[in-house]
């Protein structure tokens, strides 16, 4: 501002002082607004104003702001497009201000209003605040975005047949209400949850209002042919018939990492017979729970022949050995009460303890060939002299092999 403007300026002020504390301030006022396009949600939009200080006094800098309304009366309850920094401005000088945006996606639809507003958190003390905003009518052109927005599994570990309860929320990020559509529910070999995945069922999904959300627990029976002993997705797949135009599709699904395995399972069978410490017992155990291959089941024999030696039996059947049908009573050889429960294909010794105790550790193949098959186990205890064989038997085991 010029000396002479400046002092004509105070000298108006020192005349009417009443005047002074209501004028002696900056007045900023948008003059121009230009925008490049509508406004469609992920759109890109240039967004071009000038600002004008039209008061008596140089302004400070101070924060301004693009916003999207419904009507022309620009607020900050408006939606705000773009902040930026309006520079400080001399007494009825100007600035200009250009950027590019992207269209939020809960923009609405139908006719709207763009606005500028100069320091819009009200920073300046200026001469009026009524004249800091400037707007021009514009199209928005709003669609719905429906997304799973939370998704879990009552399990992580899955088996073929059983039932996996699954709890999805469904909502609509868009600026408008979507029509109503399907949830489909998948078994995903990948984590990308898609209609091109397995499907499990569907339910129907209401129209939803924008920003609201819809969700429930669904019931997910596993097939029974699903991949065992690999990870999988379950997951859940908004408008899965397509029913609904919407800004995106990329975000329709969401899933959760699980693991189909086959439950591996321990079972006894057969009658034992009592030798000189009493009736022997024959027993397995797996750290995972249940045999799976590539784990280790310890087999366990108890209250057989003290500090001896017993011959621990496996075989691939409990119900013949060649012609003969098991359970084969060994009485006709000297073992009165006894039984061969198994086939004796594989014969292995371990010693045993003061107690009668022993155990013989196997390590199964990490082989998916073997998953659901069984094979059988029984121990003969070495006790020369108490019967004409010398033999007593424990009862049988089965071990049938899963995978985790």
């Amino acid at each position: 501002m010029r000396p002479l403007t400046i002092l004509t300026t105070l000298a108006a002020l020192a005349a009417s002082p009443s005047a002074a504390s209501a004028q002696f301030l900056a007045d900023l006022v948008p003059t121009y607004l230009k925008w490049s396009a509508g406004f469609a949600p992920g759109g890109r939009v240039t967004l071009d104003s000038t600002i004008k200080n039209a008061g008596v006094w140089p302004s400070s800098s101070c924060s301004s702001g693009y916003y999207l309304s419904t009507d022309s009366t620009i607020t900050t309850g408006d939606m705000l497009l773009a902040s930026f920094t309006t520079p400080g401005i001399g007494i009825q000088g100007s600035t200009k201000h250009q950027t590019t945006i992207t269209v939020p996606q809960n923009v609405g639809a139908g006719t709207c209003y763009i606005g500028v507003f100069a320091d819009h958190n009200n920073a300046l003390g200026e001469v009026s605040n009524t004249n800091n905003t400037l707007s021009g009518k514009t199209t928005c052109y709003g669609m719905p975005n429906l997304y799973v927005s939370n998704i879990s599994v009552s399990t992580k570990r899955i088996e073929r047949g059983r039932t996996v309860v699954m709890t999805s929320t469904h909502a609509n990020s868009g600026g408008v209400t979507s029509g109503a559509c399907s949830v489909g529910y998948y078994l995903s070999s990948n984590s990308t949850i898609s209609t091109g995945d397995r499907l499990l069922t569907t339910k129907a999904l209401g129209a939803l209002s924008s920003g609201r959300s819809n969700g429930w627990s669904t019931n997910l029976v596993i097939p029974m042919d699903a991949a065992i002993g690999v990870d999988c997705w379950l997951g859940a797949y908004v408008d899965s018939a397509g029913q609904v135009s919407e800004i995106s599709e990329a975000d329709n699904g969401a899933g959760v990492q699980v693991r189909c395995y086959a439950q591996g399972l321990f079972s006894s069978f057969g009658k034992a017979c009592p030798g000189r410490a009493g009736t022997s017992a024959h027993t397995a155990t797996n750290s995972n729970g249940g045999p799976y291959i590539n784990t280790t089941t310890s087999y366990k024999l108890t209250n057989g022949p003290r500090n001896f030696v017993s011959v621990f039996m496996l075989g691939v059947s409990r119900d013949s050995w060649n012609s003969i049908p098991l359970p084969f009573a060994l009485d006709v050889i000297g073992a009165p009460n006894c039984f061969l429960n198994v086939t004796p294909d594989i014969l292995l010794t371990i010693g045993t303890n003061a107690a009668g105790d022993g155990q013989l550790d196997l390590k199964h193949p990490n082989e998916a060939r073997f998953i659901g098959a069984s094979y059988f186990t029984q121990f003969a205890n070495v006790e020369f002299g108490f019967n004409a064989l010398g033999l007593t038997y424990s009862n049988g085991v089965q071990t049938m092999l899963g995978v985790l």
